[in-house]
Formats: C-alpha cells, structure tokens, sequence
C-alpha cells in the first residue's frame, strides 16, 4: 500500500535474512497425510480416560481455549450438487506464538515466587529445580509458521477455479509481525525468523507453493493498530468498552484457589505462598511450552483435567465479556459491525455504507478496497475475530456465568477461534433446473434452488444459519416473490438496545423477539433505522443480518489417542518429527510423553 514504505522495507530486510524452501507440496502433504492415517490404524482412537484427583497423563490440548493449536474438528462439507463457489471471503488468526507481554510479566513473577521454593515433594515438579524461563515475547512460532502454510495450500486446493493471473487473492493484515508473517507464510510460504531456529526441516505448503509458484498473492493493504486508527480487523477505537478483567478475575478465584492450595502443598519451604491468579499463569506454560517445544510440556502434568476445564473457561469468560456477547451495552458486537459492512459490500458488489470503524479512504479507493474480486482474505486477532463473530449472531447461546462453570455453552474458544482459525463465507451460485433437493425422509421440503446463496463455516464447521432460511446444505437466502423485479427493502430484526437511544433492553436472556421471528418474520416490525444493513446480493436474494437469534452448535471432544514412552520412542524415527501434531490437526487428541533431561538439561 502506497504510504507504508518505511514499515515494508524493515520488513524485507528481515525477510532476506529468512529461508525459502522449495517445497514439493503435494509430495509432502500427502507423505505427512498418509503417515498420520496409519498411525491412527496402528494406535487406535479409543479415549483413554483420566482420573480427576491425579496430574493429567495426557496433553490437554482441546482445554487451551484460545491458546489451542488449530485441529480439524470437522471435514469440509464440499459444495452441494448444482451449486458453484463464486466468491470466498476468508477471516484468518494469526499462527502460535509466544506469550504476550502482559501475561509474560505475570507468568514470570508467579513461577520466580514458586520456584523459590526448598524442596519439591512431588515427581512432577522435580523439574522445575532446573528450570529456567526461555520464552520469547508474541513473536510467531514455528508450528503458527506450519499451519499458515497448509491453511494456504487448502484454501488453493479448494478453490482453484477462482484463480488466475488477473483473480488473485487480495490480502489484508492487520500491522502487528505475527499477523503479518502469518500473512506471508499462507501467500507465498516465507519462514519466519522465530521459527527458523529452531531449524528443523518440514514440509511447506503456502498459497503459493501448492500453486507450484504460479500464483504469488501479495499483501495489498496494511491496517493501522495505532490509538484512534480506523481499523476494522483490530478495532482500537471503543474506550467505554470494559476489559473483561472483572469476569476474567472472579472466574479464577473460583476454580483456581484450591489449585494454588494444592501447589502449595506440594512444596517444602515457600517464602510466599502463590495465590490463584499465580496458578492460573502458570497453567498457561502448558500451551506456550508445548506449541514452541513441540512436545507435551512438563508444566501440564501439574494440573489435573478437571483443573484445565476450569482454565478453558477462564479464557471463554475472557473473550465473551471483552468483545462478545458479555461486553456491557452489546459494546463487544458493536466492534466488528465495520467488518460485517465491509464483506456485505463485497459480496453485493457495492461500495461500502458505515459509520464506525471503516477507513472511509481506504474503502472507498478501488485499488485498496476493490469489488468484484473472487478471494478476500484478512489476516487479524482473536478479539478483533470474537466481535465479528458476535455481530454475525455466530455462536449465541446461554450466558457466560463467571462464578460458575457453563458445560452447555455454545462458546467454545478452542474450537472456534484457535490459534491460525478462521471463518469463510462462500458466495455461490445454484441452478438446480428442473431438479428438487431436500429429503422427505428426513422431514425437508422439496424445493428449487436458484440463485444466489451464502453460506459460513468456521474451521470448516459449517453454520446452520436459521435465522435467514438456512437449508439442510447451510446456504441461505430469502427468495423475493417477484425474481424478476428489484429488492426492495426487507424487514429486519435488530437487537433492541441498538433500536432504541438508550439501549433499553439490552441482554434479554429469553429471546422472546427471537423465538417470534423465527416463528413469524412478519410479528416483529422493523426498527425506523436500522443499524444492520440488509445484504442484497443481485435482484433476486435478500439476506438480512440478525445479530441475536440463536445459533445450535453441537461439539463432541475428538477421541484421544495414548502413546506410549515405547510408542513415543518409535514415532522419534520416523520421518516426520512432529506426527503428533499432525494428528492433532486430523482432530485427535495426542499424549506423547517428554523426557525432562531431554528438554531442559539434566
């Protein structure tokens, strides 16, 4: 983007002190594919279970909340039959990375606290008489390198027939390194220096890479995380919003206090005991540990899986009350209106309305807000993600309870915004002719499907979208009666608080004016002016954004697979040095043992 030399050539400079590799892709990535695959025939899938009073035996990883590691918690449903994929806009996070210097600071003091400790008096701490803290600070990690690549060789793979040399995918990124490089690593395949020392040889597999070098996408546009900036994918701009650290703090005081007792008795001659809030840091090295030494940290064998529950949840609270449903004044949803706009504009083909966040000058420019494009892809945080996610009405369910852990959410942080997860609305265009789909069998009416449809999934979890219509296959759309005529303006619902000047009727925890709309679309009248704007997409569809209406989301936890010291000893030789990882982003849940003279000395 014109204006941002200063920034790229810093940049570059990094960049060609950086390795590129010249990867045989699909060689790689079906070597690596056929090695988990076996594996999962040679281990099994059973679920091993866990005792709740013991340290846990295995890697926690569907526990990490947002600290996950992205793994496949569904397969790619494919296109239904008459239909194209037109246009794909594709919301991505940033890769694993370090810890962020705010948490660093507190997972330093609570470790120094513990760690002066006298004598340890159990097994699983014997290590930390040698430990010493060697993280770095928010930097990407060589896994966030990893996945990056693949999630830009799947989007090449999936949609091929979008691409040529005048249809490239136009990138956005918000201006923060991880995200960049997250950026660079799905478009063309760079390695970023973090990761390089570790200097372990892998597969690559970006954009670019599996398009054999054909197609290399560039960053287009770089947006400003700067006090004031107008930044849809990392909105800065909302000072009445709270933090959430309220929420975030009462949660752990619950379920963390008799974690802190426990530790605290585990060891001989503590100058001061760690509190809470110390063990709830200090469970953050499991993930940290583990995404950056890609084997299961000593730091997890700590806690227990009833302990790690209680953690997931801290960081579900975290991101619900900051930018999600919890935020006060439905402020949190508020944040990712300018993004909803932006892809509402894209996939209509019409310029840009909005009052809030946008960059009117970069919007309304053609070269760095352009129509008509078939991929769009914006690189951004998971807050950022969390208030785009609220807007769209993604994942509502029941309220959050910071004094009480909700095993019936819909919000599940490590399965919806992982490290490197992402969200894709697909734009197709149907034409079943004479044919009719939907099951009688099944209780589906018989219909025809023509025109336009959009459908979203969320790491391929594909979304039911009732609250437009939303059919068997997740495509949604609101017919006119007159095809042929043009849309005229529909009937929308909207959140009352964003009805009225007041917010009055902010938070309505029995959705009655949902319940209505679903029931009867006509029973609720539209708001005088409407803060949602319908999405219009040609003359024929009408889409509107309902915000609040429910959505069903049913997750099962993957099965997880136990391997053995022996097991873990034959997966070392085998050709590829993080199978594991593999078979977490297959979706399984791997427990491989770490040798603690292995990792941190003798």
């Amino acid at each position: 983007m014109k204006g941002y030399e200063t920034y790229e050539k810093s940049i570059d400079e990094e960049s060609r002190s950086t390795r590129f590799y010249q990867s045989k892709f699909n060689l790689c990535f079906w070597a690596s594919y056929a090695l988990a695959m076996s594996t999962l025939l040679a281990f099994g899938t059973a679920r091993f279970l866990r005792s709740p009073s013991t340290a846990t035996e295995i890697c926690p990883i569907r526990l990490w909340g947002y600290l996950s590691p992205y793994r496949r918690i569904d397969y790619y449903p494919g296109v239904p039959q008459d239909c194209d994929v037109e246009q794909v806009n594709i919301l991505h996070r940033h890769g694993e990375r370090f810890p962020e210097l705010s948490d660093q600071k507190e997972i330093v003091q609570a470790l120094d606290k513990y760690q002066k400790s006298k004598s340890y008096h159990a097994p699983e701490l014997k290590f930390l008489d040698t430990y010493s803290y060697d993280l770095e600070v928010e930097s990407l990690v060589r896994l966030g390198a990893e996945q990056s690549w693949m999630s830009g060789a799947t989007a090449f793979e999936r949609y091929a027939n979008l691409f040529d040399q005048d249809n490239l995918p136009f990138l956005r990124v918000s201006v923060s390194d991880r995200v960049i490089m997250t950026a660079r690593n799905w478009s063309e395949g760079t390695l970023d220096l973090s990761a390089r020392r570790l200097d372990i040889d892998v597969c690559m597999a970006g954009f670019s890479d599996a398009s054999r070098h054909e197609y290399r996408p560039e960053i287009s546009v770089y947006l400003d995380e700067g006090a004031n900036s107008n930044n849809t994918l990392y909105n800065n701009n909302c000072p009445e919003a709270d933090n959430a650290q309220m929420q975030l703090d009462t949660w752990v005081e619950t379920f963390a206090s008799s974690t802190a007792d426990r530790l605290n008795s585990l060891v001989g001659g503590i100058q001061e005991n760690i509190t809470a809030k110390d063990a709830f840091h200090i469970m953050m090295m499991c993930p940290y540990e583990t995404i950056y030494r890609r084997v299961c940290s000593p730091f997890c064998r700590m806690f227990t899986e009833k302990e790690f529950e209680g953690f997931e949840y801290a960081l579900d609270v975290e991101q619900y009350y900051k930018t999600g449903y919890g935020q006060k004044e439905d402020l949190g949803r508020l944040q990712g209106v300018g993004y909803v706009n932006e892809l509402l504009a894209r996939l209509t083909d019409k310029p840009v309305e909005d009052d809030t966040q946008t960059n009117r000058t970069l919007d309304n420019n053609p070269e760095t807000f352009p129509l008509k494009r078939k991929m769009y892809v914006d690189f951004s945080h998971d807050h950022a993600m969390t208030a785009i996610y609220s807007a769209l009405g993604l994942f509502d369910g029941k309220t959050l309870d910071p004094t009480k852990l909700r095993r019936d959410r819909t919000w599940v942080a490590s399965v919806i915004l992982p490290f490197s997860g992402r969200m894709a609305v697909e734009r197709l265009h149907c034409s079943s002719g004479n044919g009719l789909y939907g099951l009688r069998s099944r209780g589906q009416k018989r219909k025809r499907r023509e025109g336009i449809y959009v459908r979203i999934l969320v790491n391929d979890i594909l979304q039911p979208l009732q609250f437009c219509g939303g059919d068997q296959d997740g495509l949604c759309s609101d017919t006119l009666d007159a095809p042929s005529q043009p849309s005229h303006k529909v009937r929308t619902a909207v959140p009352a608080s964003l009805e009225s000047e007041n917010g009055s009727g902010a938070g309505s925890s029995d959705h009655t004016e949902r319940k209505k709309l679903i029931q009867d679309p006509s029973a609720v009248s539209p708001p005088k002016t409407p803060k949602y704007m319908p999405m219009v997409i040609s003359q024929t569809i009408t889409l509107s954004i309902l915000p609040t209406l429910p959505w069903s989301f049913n997750y099962s936890p993957p099965p997880v697979i136990h391997i053995s010291s022996n097991q873990a000893e034959i997966l070392d030789n085998l050709p590829h040095p993080d199978l594991w990882f593999i078979l977490a982003g297959l979706g399984f849940e791997v427990d491989k043992p770490a040798s603690e003279s292995d990792l941190y000395g003798s």
